[in-house]
């Protein structure tokens, strides 16, 4: 795979989207206009507004997946600004799947920066436009890192101005894929992080893998415009690390401008004064960034030009003379996007990366720290907010159930036999809310180490607690269709069989994860649910199977109850009222454990439904929020409605679960009582 130049009237290979599709039914994507270490973005039309957008697309088996990471931001950040959006980052419309591969829709925008100085003459920015590309730079690296984030992939190719329609003074960052959340001062770590981002642009910090600072991004902007004003960089034809490193350090040690600006008369007063902060390594108050973007106002100021009339480079209908680079010439020059257009072009069949000139950087610096896994697992901070309040939760119904365990297992009077039902219930329960928690433990523990852990090993956690929260409503299933059939049905089950039945969700858990350990391949990554290929119901097998538990366990617990209370009407012998309340209690236990995961996975799937057929943007925020707080409210409530009923539990599944002890099953009075009435009673009433 190489990076080519070709004209507009060559035809483009290996698209992960083709001109003319239409995805999910609404975006008709056009062209594409640009590509990254692992992705593609399109221009396309909104069928339902007929405005313009781009789509970032992105293949499900990635190296380096950032796609999903980036669409997690930039929701959050555009519901902090509510309807405005935000000023200096596009709109973000829409993140699903579609045939093979992630995208994203997002405001459409112009030509970056990388773009617009190729277009130049002589390969440079006059001084009018590189200062208030500076004053930009500045403002939209600062409105990301006052959010709590710091960008660390600042570079040309990640800036780009406004859509033809509004270009001239909008301006954007983009490609949050390696955004990572700020540390205050006490929190970090001294652990060092393997380096990420685009090796000529990066600070010398994040090239030694320190802990990532606000600096990190602004050495990036002092370097990007250092090269806006004279064409290059020192180290631009260096490819190794250390030499790059070498170059920067000597750079920073010796006199900059002698370095940078050979032969020039005078340094800009603004790139002196950020050098000298960046390099004191105090630059993090919100004063430091007013205090550069005021002397960039006097630097425009100085050149004698009025910052809102005078046109920039690329506002500029005709060509000019290229700019007197030693005396910062105020003669702007026009680009000409339209000759030499950078596209990618794959070579073979193998492999979804793109090779653009503007991604090698990031490719090269990929392979020198890849991981031995084929995929690894981007930016675990994002599960930091989201792990604290989750694990506060699971805090809460471990706990409870460990508590549930104890009382009854120590209990007085208490058989063998009577105790493996109630350690058996409690286990359900327990794993159900134990693997979430170990879950969260393992991602806050790596998050609070700054470090990355392989993508297997991270993967089978999050399938394990994904898929063991099946065993709390599958516990109450079997209990259900226990009572359903000893009560209700002509037909008695075996006691074996139940008990296979009871075991049956650790078994499927354990089948998942051992697949997912050991067997990656296409089959089976969509039955684990690593993908959104294939089938829809396949690729949410666990919530279809957790939702139709639920549903089954709800409806029987209703038919149940309404069998009890017709022979509870019916019958005055007090022996058997006793049986038929503790059979009462026992079906309402089962319909209120039953009916609180109908609450949590019906929005699951109607959002799973919204996303898979392109309309999840229709969704509205509350719903998010009421789907979260239902998950909350089980995980907290399911384990005491359990401590509740745990004896009423104990007593159904005595016999159920001590059946292969045991060679005849102990049929109970209300049993006995209700198998002989549907023998002698031939009214419709006697059985339901």
């Amino acid at each position: 795979m190489t990076a080519k130049l070709i004209n507009n009237n060559t035809e483009t290979l290996a698209d992960f989207l083709r001109p003319s599709e239409a995805v999910r039914g609404r975006w008709m994507v056009l062209a594409r206009i640009g590509c990254g270490g692992f992705g593609q973005v399109f221009s396309a039309t909104d069928l339902l507004s007929g405005g313009g957008v781009a789509i970032k697309a992105e293949a499900h088996h990635s190296p380096f997946p950032q796609l999903y990471n980036e669409a997690i931001f930039l929701r959050e950040l555009q519901a902090s600004r509510g309807q405005h959006g935000h000023p200096y980052v596009p709109r973000f419309h829409h993140f699903g799947h579609w045939d093979g591969v992630s995208y994203m829709v997002t405001e459409l925008c112009g030509p970056n920066m990388r773009m617009l100085k190729k277009a130049t003459r002589g390969d440079v920015f006059s001084a009018f436009a590189s200062f208030w590309l500076l004053k930009q730079m500045l403002l939209a690296v600062r409105s990301i890192h006052d959010f709590g984030y710091l960008h660390r992939d600042v570079k040309p190719a990640n800036f780009v101005i406004g859509a033809p329609q509004n270009y001239g003074r909008r301006f954007y960052i983009i490609d949050f894929g390696l955004v990572k959340r700020e540390r205050r001062r006490d929190e970090r770590s001294s652990t060092r992080s393997r380096f990420k981002g685009t090796l000529r642009y990066a600070s010398l910090g994040a090239q030694r893998s320190d802990a990532p600072l606000r600096s990190d991004d602004l050495w990036s902007v002092f370097y990007i415009t250092v090269e806006n004003i004279c064409g290059q960089l020192p180290w631009r034809s260096l490819a190794a690390k250390h030499a790059v490193d070498s170059s920067k350090t000597s750079c920073h040690n010796s006199a900059f401008a002698n370095i940078c600006y050979p032969g020039y008369r005078t340094v800009p007063r603004v790139l002196q004064r950020l050098f000298s902060y960046l390099s004191s390594g105090n630059f993090d108050s919100d004063r430091d960034y007013a205090k550069i973007v005021e002397l960039v106002d006097e630097e425009i100021a100085s050149l004698g030009v009025d910052e809102r009339s005078t046109l920039l480079d690329w506002e500029v209908p005709f060509a000019h003379a290229a700019a007197d680079v030693a005396g910062f010439s105020k003669t702007p020059q026009v680009p000409s996007l339209h000759n030499n257009r950078v596209e990618c072009v794959r070579e073979g069949s193998t492999g979804r990366r793109c090779g653009c000139p503007e991604a090698m950087d990031y490719i090269e610096e990929a392979k020198r720290f890849r991981f031995n896994s084929s995929t690894t697992v981007p930016l675990l901070e994002w599960f930091y907010d989201l792990g604290v309040r989750n694990l506060v939760v699971n805090c809460v119904g471990v706990a409870t159930n460990l508590s549930v365990l104890f009382v009854g297992l120590s209990a007085r009077n208490v058989g063998a036999k009577q105790k493996m039902p109630t350690l058996c219930m409690t286990l359900s329960n327990l794993t159900a809310s134990m693997a979430p928690f170990a879950l969260n433990v393992f991602y806050l523990a790596l998050f609070n180490a700054g470090q990355e852990a392989n993508f297997i090993v991270c993967n089978v956690f999050r399938k394990l607690g994904h898929h063991a929260q099946l065993t709390g409503i599958w516990s109450v299933l079997v209990v259900a269709i226990d009572r359903y059939f000893a009560l209700c049905s002509k037909r008695d089950l075996s006691r074996r069989l139940l008990a296979f039945f009871f075991l049956l969700p650790y078994l499927y858990v354990a089948v998942i994860v051992v697949v997912e350990m050991h067997v990656r391949t296409t089959a089976f990554d969509f039955i684990c649910g690593a993908t959104l290929e294939g089938p829809f119901w396949m690729t949410n097998l666990t919530l279809f199977v957790w939702t139709v538990a639920a549903l089954a366990a709800t409806v029987l617990s209703v038919l149940v109850l309404r069998f009890v209370w017709g022979y509870s009407a019916r019958y005055h012998n007090t022996s058997l009222r006793r049986d038929l309340r503790h059979e009462k209690r026992v079906a309402v236990a089962v319909f209120l454990q039953a009916f609180l995961p109908v609450l949590v996975s019906v929005p699951l799937l109607i959002t799973l439904v919204f996303n898979y057929n392109g309309i999840g943007h229709l969704l509205p925020l509350w719903f998010t929020w009421g789907s979260n707080v239902s998950m909350f409210a089980y995980f907290a409530l399911n384990p005491l409605i359990t401590a509740a009923f745990v004896r009423y539990y104990r007593d159904v599944l005595r016999g159920l679960l001590c059946a292969w002890r045991r060679p005849k099953t102990v049929v109970s009075r209300v049993e006995a009582a209700t198998t002989s009435a549907r023998r002698t009673d031939d009214s419709p009433g006697g059985r339901f």
